[in-house]
């Protein structure tokens, strides 16, 4: 009997005393991972707020730039009109001009000229990508509103920008909602007298769908973004939405709903994440324009469950392999108990080393094949809880430093070409799919551009491979100079060349050419790298939505070889 206790003592004395290394390990490792996997997850939030606050400041920041461009161009024409007295000749060039700004840019519902009475003396109105111009008989009286009695207070160069709200038409909300910013400038002349007003109404419902795309591409479903009094412009819950008293007037807003919150993320002014319960609370304050201080929040919720999925894996494995190292614990017990001496107690020793962390242990026991038999099993569990440990940073660190690698390597192989550096055939191919697609919603058109080295086989043959390598790098620099930062050149092949022109015309596509000639005989009278002039035969078509894009390319290419057919001719 008393042996049986001490056997059931010493069993239960292993048992706890085990427990304590094994927790601690387990403990560890379950934190590691758990921070780990919160550390990358906010790495994640931290991208996908950046890549909102990139395309909001984008947005807004373009309207800024383009309403300074049209000021200066009904600046411009405003004063030569006055000068001439051909006041009505002017205004149909403006007109003009502001039709076709109005056609390439859909995101402005209406560009007004306004003069300084307040009436309107120019109105191009965009209904769903079409631009019209509004006959001067319905042209309004606007010097009522707001946004016009505001823009009296300006000096030269001042901008005023109005809040955030939905449009309405006769005095009504539009349905569907059509959220919209106004942006107006005064227009002064040379003897600071105000001439009038320029005005862009934005459609911010682009923006807006833009990061509707975004969400929607991401885990990251339960997106908020209010206003700074709090109303929502972005809600999980489209309910919620524009609840201010100058839209529908429900009175639903952040404020509301999350009042301290909303103090605290009202005075911040960088990117937060904020920890409760698990659960991460992310916002960060954007300013729309950069020389005003107009915000909009982006706020981010994400329940813990949505992000700690990964650790719930690895609980279950850390459970099994914690239940494997009990039963190897109780089997060397059941035979550390029959022996109650000098190897016990070392043993016990050794166990408690491996509860402070140590897991490299020595001992020698002196003793049974089965006491022996113990201390190796002892020795064996110390040595795979240290491995299982290190090999679990190991791995991690291994893996990320792997794909870290690997992704960049992929993108950059993927997308350009080694020699020149221009975009490859592989990434014009999947832009041009893009491309189709705009065109094909009547966004647009471009044109494609076939250029070739002509005698390029000659250049190799006669000067080696390295100059023809030298020949096709300096031609690819001369058409990215001669490109604008919208076009796309691609090396498509040899010493073939494709140019994308997007949303050109004959004169823009012909302007390329002429700054690529231009380019072509500058470098020629500034190289000795041949003996002779090099020449490019060049062929395009554009592509507006009829056929396939293939066919357009193949117009293009065919052009190309007759240019290179005549220039054999005269020669």
């Amino acid at each position: 009997m008393m042996k049986k206790g001490i056997k059931v003592k010493i069993l239960i004395f292993l048992l706890l005393i085990s427990m304590i290394p094994l927790s601690v390990v387990g403990y560890s490792r379950y934190m590691d991972t758990k921070w780990l996997i919160l550390e990358r997850e906010q790495n994640k939030i931290k991208e996908f707020h950046k890549n909102i606050e990139g395309k909001i400041v984008k947005f807004f920041g373009g309207a800024q730039k383009d309403i300074l461009f049209l000021k200066e161009l009904a600046k411009e024409e405003l004063e030569f009109s006055e000068n001439e007295q051909h006041s009505k000749d002017h205004l149909d060039i403006l007109q003009s001009a502001f039709y076709h700004f109005a056609r390439v840019n859909i995101q402005y519902d209406k560009i007004r000229l306004i003069n300084k009475e307040g009436y309107e003396i120019i109105r191009i109105n965009n209904e769903e990508g079409v631009a019209k111009i509004v006959p001067r008989e319905q042209l309004q009286y606007k010097g009522d509103r707001y946004y016009i009695q505001e823009a009296y207070d300006l000096e030269e160069g001042e901008m005023y920008v109005s809040f955030l709200d939905l449009n309405r038409k006769n005095g009504k909300i539009e349905t569907p909602a059509n959220p919209m910013i106004r942006y107006v400038m005064p227009i002064y002349d040379h003897k600071d007298d105000l001439k009038g007003f320029i005005m862009l109404s934005l459609k911010v419902k682009y923006i807006l769908k833009d990061i509707e795309r975004v969400k929607d591409r991401s885990k990251y479903k339960n997106l908020m973004i209010f206003d700074e009094n709090g109303y929502y412009i972005m809600h999980p819950d489209k309910r919620k939405e524009w609840g201010g008293y100058t839209n529908y007037n429900t009175g639903e807003s952040f404020k509301k709903d999350y009042p301290q919150k909303y103090k605290e993320i009202l005075s911040s002014n960088s990117l937060k994440i904020i920890k409760t319960n698990e659960d991460l609370l992310s916002f960060s304050p954007i300013k729309i324009l950069k020389d005003m201080d107009k915000k909009i929040f982006v706020v981010l919720y994400l329940d813990k469950k949505e992000y700690l999925m990964p650790l719930t894996k690895f609980i279950k494995k850390l459970i099994l392999e914690m239940f494997v190292i009990l039963v190897l614990v109780i089997v060397a017990g059941l035979y550390i108990s029959e022996h109650l001496s000098k190897p016990i107690l070392e043993i016990i020793k050794a166990v408690e080393e491996i509860g402070k962390g140590n897991f490299d242990i020595n001992f020698n026991i002196q003793t049974s094949d089965e006491i022996a038999c113990l201390g190796y099993e002892i020795k064996k569990m110390s040595y795979e809880l240290k491995n299982m440990y290190h090999n679990m940073e190991r791995l991690v660190k291994e893996r990320t430093e792997k794909l870290e690698l690997a992704h960049l390597e992929m993108k950059e192989m993927a997308n350009t070409d080694s020699l020149t550096g221009l975009y490859n055939r592989h990434y014009f191919n999947q832009f041009i799919q893009e491309e189709e697609k705009r065109i094909a919603a009547k966004k647009g058109n471009l044109t494609i551009c076939i250029i070739d080295v002509d005698k390029f086989k000659y250049i190799n043959d006669f000067y080696g491979h390295n100059i023809g390598d030298e020949v096709l790098k300096a031609v690819a620099k001369i058409l990215k100079d001669s490109a604008k930062k919208t076009d796309v050149v691609v090396r498509y092949g040899g010493d073939e060349f494709l140019i994308v022109l997007p949303n050109s015309d004959q004169k823009s596509t012909n302007n390329f050419i002429d700054r690529l000639y231009d380019k072509l005989k500058e470098w020629n009278q500034n190289t000795d790298l041949l003996n002779h002039e090099l020449s490019l035969s060049i062929g395009f078509e554009e592509y507006n939505g009829e056929g396939s894009i293939l066919d357009t390319i193949k117009i293009a290419d065919e052009r190309m070889y007759e240019n290179k057919k005549q220039k054999r001719q005269i020669q």
